[in-house]
């Protein structure tokens, strides 16, 4: 272990802001976001300060920036990866997950950690399905660009529409808020001045919640679980954008999705949530053609529970011919290498 890193408050949020120590730049341009919450977790290896990092993943926070800033992530299936040694935001959500400058070093992490290596299907066999619809839609150019392009190397077999997905990302929300207000009710009792405004704000509003909503979020997750079959159109695979925009300016709130604006959290995190509420594992790839600014594009592949080694060996296959492939920068002024 190097070093403790920079990242939201509590691991709430996805921007990387931090009013106490400071906002998280993102190594490509100073003046963009760098994702979170474990956002120096990616900026240090896109900076190439190191091959590897540890985050974790609630509902995005490794994916989101190791997206923004053009690095390897893996958030494993639930539960298959002890939690001893966090501090939780969202208990039932969190897990911890590797960032890598490549696929080896994430491998390496990802075994250490204990990620389950079985495969239950090899990657020729493999169905996969890009999915149209929420919550890929309205996502840049350059993205759906980027998931063309590796849908059509590893032989996509068509597409699918996740009519649950809205559904699972409310309810993430929504158990979200209520654990993490649940979880920091000391801190809120005790020292609730210390804290940020906005997180004050969101665990404050997540404790006023209705305590029968965390068993009604359950509830839906356990329903939606049953057949993940059929919740994944029948694929074993989805392929969509991890993030729907390349990094956003450090001082915006808002993100143009399509024809109108999204708050900068609810943007960032709509391609990830519906997956972490299910405890799907889901492999964040960047792409290596960045955008026409020179910003990362990260592709996301979502697998069925247990199938991290088959995203893995995805991941390898796509880093072998040039697709996936890390963006690191020699410095603050973000030139690639």
């Amino acid at each position: 272990m190097l070093a403790t890193l920079n990242m939201n408050e509590l691991a709430y949020g996805f921007t990387g802001r931090n009013e106490h120590f400071g906002r998280v730049p993102n190594p490509h341009d100073r003046d963009r976001l760098s994702g979170g919450s474990s956002s120096a977790s990616a900026a240090i290896v896109a900076a190439g300060t190191v091959p590897a990092a540890l985050g974790t993943d609630t509902n995005g926070s490794v994916r989101v920036p190791a997206a923004l800033c053009g690095v390897w992530a893996l958030r494993p299936t639930s539960g298959s990866v002890d939690n001893e040694g966090i501090v939780p935001l969202a208990p039932t959500l969190d897990v911890p997950g590797p960032l890598a400058r490549d696929i080896a070093w994430l491998r390496r992490c990802a075994h250490a950690m204990g990620v389950p290596d079985e495969l239950r299907v090899t990657p020729e066999r493999a169905v996969i399905r890009v999915v149209d619809g929420f919550p890929a839609d309205g996502v840049a150019p350059p993205l759906r660009a980027a998931v063309q392009r590796v849908a059509s190397f590893l032989g996509a077999r068509g597409h699918v529409e996740l009519p649950w997905a809205p559904v699972a990302r409310a309810a993430a929300q929504v158990l979200t808020a209520t654990e993490a207000g649940a979880g920091h009710h000391r801190i809120l009792r005790d020292r609730a001045d210390h804290l940020e405004p906005l997180t004050r704000a969101r665990l404050l509003a997540g404790l006023a919640t209705d305590r029968d909503a965390r068993r009604r979020c359950l509830a839906v997750r356990d329903g939606l679980r049953g057949d993940v079959t059929t919740r994944l159109g029948g694929a074993d695979i989805l392929l969509l954008p991890t993030v729907p925009v390349t990094a956003p300016s450090a001082t915006t709130d808002h993100i143009a999705v399509g024809s109108r604006q999204e708050p900068i959290n609810s943007a960032l995190g709509r391609c990830t949530m519906p997956f972490s509420y299910l405890g799907l594992p889901a492999l964040q790839v960047p792409f290596a053609e960045p955008d026409h600014d020179g910003l990362p594009c990260g592709v996301q592949l979502v697998g069925r529970p247990g199938d991290d080694a088959l995203l893995l060996q995805l991941g390898a296959i796509l880093e072998a011919d040039g697709i996936g492939r890390a963006t690191l920068a020699n410095g603050p002024a973000g030139t690639t290498r």
